[in-house]
């Protein structure tokens, strides 16, 4: 055999080769770099996605990079439905759902998040990424986790969640003596591509409905959303189409929006349980706008413009029309929007993570219908959070909407609500929650009655048993969070509460009936007092809660039926 000698050109041979193995290496002279800290080890089935979270949201979860800095790697980690590492949740049925389930694909993943290889991130971005992954439907839980750090880069790992997306569609509320009930299927993440599609049949007091829609985000590789809504009624129909490149995030600098709406319904006005008003009701809409946005280091604002269309025809019961109305006018919006953001847990939600806004969101919207009678068009929204300390939260909402009739010099459909509401925590797990909300309207529109009773407040009166111009609404409720896991499929919560509400200006009819002749006066206070269930199914499609209520009045008065049991669907507790 020949002996291997090593000369100079063999040496620098050797060592091109070496250096070129390193460079092609995946994370180049990081991967041997000392200054790098921990290894990749995927995070296991059971990770606590609430870790480091302050239960009121006054902090945000830091993730240690408060400089810019780039990302190397992407790791991808959908965690199961159920872990089976726990034994409480070994059982062969939920096996079976873990394989049987199509999990979030890893591309779909990271097409909702603000980065990708070789882009800058900090603490900002990645708190903002798991934002945008906790929106969304077929997520549970979601968190980025920076799982290495090099002097100039670092490594991330997408952790979420996943949850049952094919289930029954099955809307059930009762109250008052008027019932829905609803059956059909949706899939909010068809075969794993984050799409939504669903048919189902409700059954309502005022119409059957059968219905259909579907939801395509990232539309050809982007971020553009589709949206289409069909359904045909016993009395009407409605049909929407939504294509929209919107403002996906606070970073993002340009937008777009193009709908349509066509519907048609017959619309009915109860008082105290007698019909006040009943007509048909046809309405059209369109809508497109552009927007650019300028995003500061804590502030991101936003200008839109736009043209608009709003169509509608009231048709009595006898055939006749009774009002056209038709607006087509360009439109321009402004957006303020603070980037101020903490996550909590146990506020609207049980034992999940919770995003709260802490900063203010304001939006107004002004425009110019120069088609038929001139008019002045606007509309609004306030929000902010005016305080949050230890175990505290005190939130408002405020929003208007109207139009001027230059023409005639008069205004129509006013409406204005303002909602303020206050989280007390007296322990880990329960809350004294409070809501007062004010609505008016003047001049309004036909369709644009406020309601009480039932599930739009007073839960111990009938659905819909008042209705008028200006209502008043104060709810105080005593929440209790508990650590019960039935099944490991519900979190369960209870709820003790009081309502107190009155109607002002309330509707009169164009028939002998009158409000005042023995069912209740006008601007009168009723009260109501009830306990409730809440049920959270934490694995299937998200933000659903189910309300079982039982509500008793404490002032009866002709049309009042008893205590009233309500049983519905809401995204918050």
């Amino acid at each position: 055999m020949r002996p291997l000698t090593l000369n100079y050109r063999s040496l620098a041979l050797l060592f091109l080769t070496q250096l070129g193995l390193t460079l092609l290496s995946p994370s180049g002279f990081g991967a041997d770099d000392p200054r790098c800290t921990g290894d990749y080890t995927p995070t296991l089935p059971g990770y606590d996605f609430k870790a480091g979270i302050d239960r009121w949201g006054q902090k945000s979860v830091e993730h240690g990079l408060s400089a810019p800095i780039r990302v190397d790697q992407i790791h991808v980690n959908p965690q199961p439905i159920f872990n089976v590492l726990d034994e409480r949740e070994d059982k062969w049925l939920f096996r079976l759902a873990n394989r049987l389930h199509t999990n979030t694909r890893h591309d779909v993943l990271r097409k909702f998040v603000l980065f990708e290889p070789d882009s800058l991130v900090d603490d900002q971005i990645l708190a903002e990424s798991e934002r945008l992954l906790r929106e969304q439907r077929f997520v549970s839980e979601a968190a980025i986790r920076v799982v290495r750090q090099c002097t100039d880069f670092v490594d991330l790992e997408i952790v979420t969640r996943e949850v049952w997306t094919l289930v029954p569609d099955i809307k059930v509320k009762t109250g008052g003596g008027n019932s829905t009930f609803g059956l059909g299927f949706k899939d909010t993440n068809f075969l794993g591509s984050g799409n939504g599609v669903g048919v189902s049949y409700v059954s309502e007091p005022e119409r059957d409905r059968a219905k259909f829609h579907y939801r395509r985000q990232n539309l050809f590789g982007s971020r553009t959303a589709l949206g289409l809504d069909f359904e045909q009624n016993s009395d009407g129909h409605v049909r929407t189409l939504r294509l929209a490149d919107d403002f996906y995030s606070l970073g993002t600098p340009r937008g777009w929006s193009f709908g349509v709406t066509d519907s048609r319904k017959e619309h009915t006005t109860q008082q105290y349980g007698n019909v006040m008003d009943r007509f048909e009701f046809e309405h059209r809409s369109a809508e497109t706008w552009f927007g650019s946005a300028t995003i500061g280091d804590k502030l991101t604002q936003r200008w839109l413009y736009g043209v608009a269309l709003d169509e509608a025809r009231y048709t009595e019961p006898d055939g006749r029309v009774s009002q056209d109305r038709r607006l087509f006018y360009p439109f321009s919006e402004w957006q303020w929007i603070e980037d101020d953001f903490g996550v909590a847990y146990n506020i609207n939600q049980i034992h999940k993570a919770e995003d709260i806004h802490l900063g203010m969101d304001l939006r107004t919207r002004f425009g110019l219908s120069l088609s038929g009678e001139n008019r002045f068009i606007y509309e609004g929204a306030y929000v902010d959070t005016w305080s949050s300390r230890n175990k505290q939260l005190l939130q408002a909402a405020l929003t208007w909407a109207g139009r001027w009739n230059f023409d005639s010099g008069q205004a129509e459909n006013i409406n204005t609500a303002l909602s303020v509401t206050y989280h007390h925590g007296q322990t880990r797990n329960r809350n004294l929650y409070l809501n007062l909300k004010v609505s008016n309207t003047w001049h309004r529109d036909r369709e644009s009655a406020l309601v009480l009773g039932g599930v739009t407040g007073l839960r111990g009166y009938p659905a819909n048993f008042l209705a008028g111009e200006r209502s008043y609404l104060f709810t105080a409720e005593q929440r209790l969070f508990t650590e019960l896991h039935p099944f490991r499929l519900f979190r369960v919560g209870f709820a003790a509460f009081f309502d107190a509400g009155k109607m002002t200006s309330e509707i009169n009819s164009n028939t002998s009936f009158r409000v005042n002749s023995g069912y209740g006066s006008t601007g009168e206070w009723l009260y109501d007092v009830g306990l409730g269930l809440r049920l959270i199914p934490d694995k299937t499609s998200k933000q659903e809660v189910i309300h079982i209520d039982v509500g008793f009045p404490l002032k009866n008065i002709p049309g009042s039926t008893g205590p009233q049991f309500l049983i519905e669907l809401r995204e918050t507790l």
